[in-house]
């Protein structure tokens, strides 16, 4: 299997185009539906947010708010909130494999 080639051809994004994180994760216009389940149950795209929200907040007032964050998370809720959260605050995620 060869890894896809990322050339002209593609119609991605100019690099002066804003991307919105949050578009990418499905939190743009949330709806009160679910949008995780893992073992734990489910959760809504409003309690993620929700929760992004808080993280981006606390980052901000601790200082980390557009610096580098490590990442260490199994694919789930948390990850989510953690990347939405640190993009909401302005810093850069930096994901590793747990």
């Amino acid at each position: 299997m060869t890894a896809p080639v990322l050339d002209d051809s593609m119609n991605m994004p100019a690099a002066t185009e804003k991307i919105d994180p949050l578009r990418l994760l499905g939190l743009d216009s949330p709806t009160g539906g679910p949008l995780v389940r893992d073992r734990d149950g489910s959760s809504t795209d409003r309690e993620l947010l929700c929760r992004a929200t808080g993280l981006a907040q606390r980052l901000e007032n601790d200082g980390f708010g557009e610096q580098r964050i490590v990442l260490s998370l199994d694919n789930g809720p948390q990850f989510i909130v953690g990347l939405a959260g640190c993009w909401l605050a302005g810093a850069t995620p930096v994901l590793l494999d747990p």
